[in-house]
């Protein structure tokens, strides 16, 4: 069951962790480029998952962390030396919009560390329970498909499918792949998307050096959107803002996220994602999160 109100949490990340004071002592922290896409309730945090560029000789001892809206707060961080991560937990207060510009990382030995966030928002969604059954694939970084998963209806009503959230705008504004048909014909479905998946992958792997060496414009990640014939159960491409599919009641919605998912490519990009699915029911909008779906591409 779903509880009533989630939030979601996108930031972009990317650039230096540098003190704000010029007399700072602690040596910055460099966090590679990297996507987290989180979801948050009343009694959950939002996981929100970045990898180190390069440990510095003297690391600061960070004692707190801080955003610059009040109705966000850090529940809790922690600094993963031997995997390189920095995991920030958050809580929403109260519903809303929230973008983050910034986190301020407040050090022992006294300057202040600024994280410039990009692109960073948090959403807040209401939602009330529902009935689904999540069945769900990731696969090993190299293939190109980052994420398949069926989510099947298990109400009495239909709902119709309206968007699905897995990073920040621009970047999750791309095409996903959807189907829909009965949950025992997932397996076999996705097989057939990760084979063309990694043959498309294949050949921009091999031909795109040779493009940008000639002075090419770097592929549009759409062109990735392969033929769908032959995939069976209504497969198609559709805008991850504008799905508008209709599933029955004991049907399940199949989708992929693959490379023509993003309006960039991704490749040399740390991305953790926790996926928030929204649909419509008896005239009710709503938002299933909280499945344990995972989109994690690490290069």
């Amino acid at each position: 069951m779903l509880r009533p109100m989630l939030f979601a949490t996108a930031l972009l990340a990317g650039t230096l962790l540098t003190p704000v004071s010029p007399h700072a002592r602690a040596q910055p922290l460099a966090l590679a480029p990297g996507v987290a896409f989180a979801w948050t309730d009343p009694a959950t945090d939002a996981v929100l998952v970045y990898r180190i560029a390069d440990r510095p000789r003297r690391a600061p001892e960070v004692h707190a962390i801080r955003l610059e809206r009040p109705h966000l707060r850090v529940t809790r961080f922690e600094f993963r030396w031997d995997a390189a991560q920095l995991i920030v937990r958050v809580r929403a207060d109260t519903p809303g919009v929230y973008d983050i510009p910034r986190l301020w990382l407040e050090t022992r030995d006294g300057p202040v560390l600024a994280v410039e966030a990009g692109a960073s928002r948090v959403l807040a969604l209401r939602q009330p329970t529902g009935a689904f059954h999540v069945r769900r694939a990731t696969t090993a970084h190299g293939t190109g498909l980052y994420l398949a998963a069926a989510v099947e209806n298990l109400t009495a009503r239909p709902l119709r499918v309206r968007a699905l959230r897995y990073a920040p705008y621009p970047l999750g504004d791309g095409m996903v792949l959807t189907a829909h048909g009965p949950v025992d014909a997932f397996a076999s479905w996705q097989e057939r998307v990760m084979r063309r998946t990694i043959d498309a992958y294949d050949v921009y792997l091999r031909e795109e050096p040779a493009r940008l060496a000639r002075g090419a414009t770097a592929t549009d990640p759409a062109t990735l959107a392969f033929d769908v014939d032959g995939l069976g159960h209504g497969s198609r491409w559709r805008p991850s803002g504008e799905l508008s599919m209709v599933i029955a009641p004991g049907e399940a919605l199949y989708y992929a996220i693959t490379p023509a998912a993003f309006d960039a490519y991704v490749d040399d990009l740390s991305l953790v994602a926790y996926p928030v699915l929204s649909y419509e029911q008896s005239g009710v909008c709503c938002h299933l999160a909280g499945d344990g779906s995972v989109l994690q591409h690490l290069p």
